[in-house]
């Protein structure tokens, strides 16, 4: 809960975009498929000079005409009585072409229409995921990857992993039985990230979803690919995952665990000589298990290793994307050292860089946070005012928690009401940043209340837990001294003390607070 400074805020609108390997926009079938009558429905003669017609028009780009003539073919009454094959390719042809014109709705309607079909086959699903992201309709985006998954499982390394990420995370918004769906095709197709890492925290979401549909077999063969550190504290701390922890005991020795990780990020960045992203993930893991110097000095050595390169982006594929996010860890690991000063420096400098081919978010938003744990509120907020993208929710509600940090510090009153009045009605972004929010204005019955509610709460109960930890110290600013002797009264109540025990337990971890 505390130990703010540098939060490390990851903007997710680059992982949002849907990418498939291999799979950019096709242009729709224009040949025109034979026409076969099946059935004596009114009219079926009728429709193939119709569609001849329509044919005629998508291959003429005419859009609005041919859209116009596909639709009335599909609504007319004879349609039923055309050869499936004849449906299929009509209904795939209308998918595409109405929602590569305008109209994305209406064009989904019909390529699941085609994908539901006995023709239907690879490309059709994945036109049916591209058209359900762009829509930005997780329902739908979560069951056309659950049908992928299960009717081509060999090809699921085929999809971008990190759009996959996405897609898994926003289905913790959806009921438990599209969650479980999901995860349970996802684990059958064997599916892993990048570099071959297990997505922990999916499996464990999915070995919970099996103990409550009483699949303890299959939740234990699940837990097993836990491998994440912080992921398997969540299951050792909660009471539900006690039969587990039970089973494979060792697997929840989290020091070990921590080196078997690290071991492994170790490993695959010497296989990856090219990828700057895991040789980040090396040092942020180094700083997260408090190996401090060794964090400094693995991203000093990489800092002028990329300043010594002619050409950086040669020799890294992935540079310019991670960049700015090297210079950010700099700046976290010469904050855990109390090297405050020369991490304002490392994070101005990481604060002007592009971030996603976009404006900087992120490392603003650090910069700020980092100015408001030095008590210099009036420069986080003159820092806050070079944002220029558009951040994602997650990231206002941070933006609105650095105003809310600078305007108790200035004691702005109206700022502060403002700032309270958002955090409150959008808490669900971020619930721990409105926890947080709650003991900078000093309100520890409601921060207490807050946490009670997510302890009861099935799906806020894991992350609940996880923040209730106690875990290692680092040098603090006087100011998040402060916060952190808050948040510890709060849970040292009574009444905290006892929703906790109820669902969980607290234990001591050699590791940072993991934010969230």
């Amino acid at each position: 809960m505390g130990k703010r400074t540098v939060k490390p805020y990851r903007i997710l609108a680059l992982l949002a975009v849907f990418c498939v390997a291999a799979c950019t926009a096709t242009a729709p079938k224009p040949d025109q498929p034979m026409v076969v009558i099946t059935s004596k429905a009114p009219n079926p003669f009728a429709l193939a000079d119709q569609l001849a017609e329509a044919m005629n028009l998508v291959k003429r780009e005419d859009w609005p005409k041919a859209q116009a003539a596909l639709q009335a073919i599909i609504e007319d009454t004879a349609f039923s009585g055309l050869s499936s094959d004849t449906q299929y390719h009509v209904l795939w042809t209308a998918g595409r072409v109405f929602a590569d014109h305008g109209q994305l709705e209406r064009g989904y309607e019909y390529l699941v229409r085609a994908a539901a079909m006995p023709q239907s086959n690879f490309d059709d699903l994945l036109a049916q995921m591209r058209i359900a992201a762009k829509q930005g309709n997780k329902a739908e985006t979560v069951s056309s990857l659950t049908s992928f998954a299960q009717r081509y499982p060999e090809k699921i390394s085929n999809l971008n992993t990190k759009w996959i990420v996405v897609v898994a995370r926003q289905a913790r918004q959806l009921p438990a039985g599209q969650r479980l769906a999901l995860y349970r095709s996802l684990y059958a197709a064997h599916w892993k990230l990048q570099w071959n890492f297990e997505p922990s925290y999916v499996w464990v979401e999915l070995t919970r979803l099996l103990l409550e549909h009483g699949e303890q077999e299959a939740a234990v063969d699940v837990s097993t690919h836990v491998t994440d550190a912080y992921d398997l504290i969540v299951m050792r701390v909660d009471r539900r995952f006690d039969m587990i922890v039970a089973a494979h005991p060792a697997q929840f020795d989290i020091d070990a665990a921590a080196a078997r990780q690290l071991k492994e990020l170790l490993s695959a960045s010497e296989k990856a000589p090219r990828s700057l992203e895991l040789k980040e993930t090396v040092i942020e893991t180094l700083r997260r298990q408090q190996r401090y110097a060794e964090s400094l000095a693995a991203v000093d050595a990489l800092v002028a290793d990329l300043k010594s390169t002619n050409s950086p982006d040669k020799a890294y594929e992935d540079y310019e994307r991670t960049n700015p996010w090297i210079l950010d860890e700099r700046g976290s690991a010469l904050a855990r050292v109390g090297r405050w000063d020369d991490a304002v420096v490392q994070l101005t400098a990481a604060s002007i860089l592009s971030e996603d081919n976009a404006g900087n978010i992120s490392q603003i938003i650090n910069l700020a946070q980092l100015y408001c744990e030095l008590s210099r509120p009036k420069v986080a907020l003159k820092t806050l005012g070079r944002l220029e993208a558009k951040p994602s929710p997650y990231g206002v509600m941070q933006v609105e928690y650095v105003k809310l940090d600078a305007a108790t510090q200035l004691r702005d009153k109206n700022q502060i009401a403002l700032s309270l009045n958002y955090l409150e009605d959008h808490r669900a972004d971020a619930p721990n940043t409105y926890e947080g929010a709650q003991i900078l204005v000093n309100d520890p019955d409601r921060a207490a209340r807050f946490l009670i509610e997510r302890l009861q709460d099935v799906d806020q109960r894991a992350a609940a837990l996880l923040s209730a930890q106690s875990y290692g110290s680092w040098h603090e600013t006087p100011r998040m001294l402060k916060f952190d002797a808050h948040w510890r009264a709060i849970l040292a109540r009574a009444d905290v003390q006892e929703a906790i025990q109820r669902v969980g337990r607290v234990e001591s971890f050699h590791l940072e607070e993991q934010p969230q």
